[in-house]
């Protein structure tokens, strides 16, 4: 099985900022870690592997030439309201398969040990550009909220990464064999 694993933002689309904390450092941290996860039974294609800019159609186009049979976007999130916390999987509304994939994932998600609090999987329905476009199942994971000082404290710290990234690759897993 062929999957791209997709470090949202990258070089100067710094994505959400909290004092030092950028986003597309998160975002990377856990595609590395998911990456490790996942390919020693797949093969797995990196839209980024270090901090460059990777425009979205250009993302999209690599899913498509590689022929990957599943797209996973990781990204964080920003509020106003600094109480807004937990994790969200969003994919596109007509997506069943993506549906089914984000479904299974927020389950993984759920069991690791004193986690954030899921908000579902969701349908995108506005900047769903990756999601609408790939020609796979894909599903857009939003790791917590950087806005939220218990986000931050849990997204930043290497262990909850792993495990994010763990629970993530079951859930491939549990997906590839339903």
């Amino acid at each position: 099985m062929k999957i791209v694993i997709d470090a949202g933002h990258g070089g100067s689309a710094l994505g959400a900022r909290n004092g030092d904390v950028l986003e597309k450092n998160l975002n990377l941290a856990i595609a590395l870690k998911l990456k490790a996860e996942l390919e020693t039974e797949h093969d797995v294609v990196m839209i980024r592997e270090k901090d460059t800019y990777v425009a979205n159609a250009k993302r999209v186009q690599t899913q498509k030439l590689e022929k990957a049979e599943l797209y996973l976007s990781i990204h964080h999130d920003w509020y106003n309201d600094p109480r807004v916390s937990g994790y969200t999987l969003f994919y596109f509304p007509r997506s069943k398969s993506g549906e089914k994939l984000a479904s299974i994932l927020n389950e993984e998600l759920k069991k690791i040990p004193d986690h954030l609090p899921s908000r579902g999987a969701k349908p995108k329905y506005k900047r769903r550009y990756i999601l609408e476009a790939t020609s796979c199942p894909a599903v857009l994971y939003e790791g917590g909220f950087m806005s939220c000082a218990k986000d931050l404290t849990w997204i930043t710290d290497e262990l909850y990464q792993t495990r994010v990234a763990k629970a993530i690759a079951k859930g491939v897993k549990c997906f590839l064999s339903s």
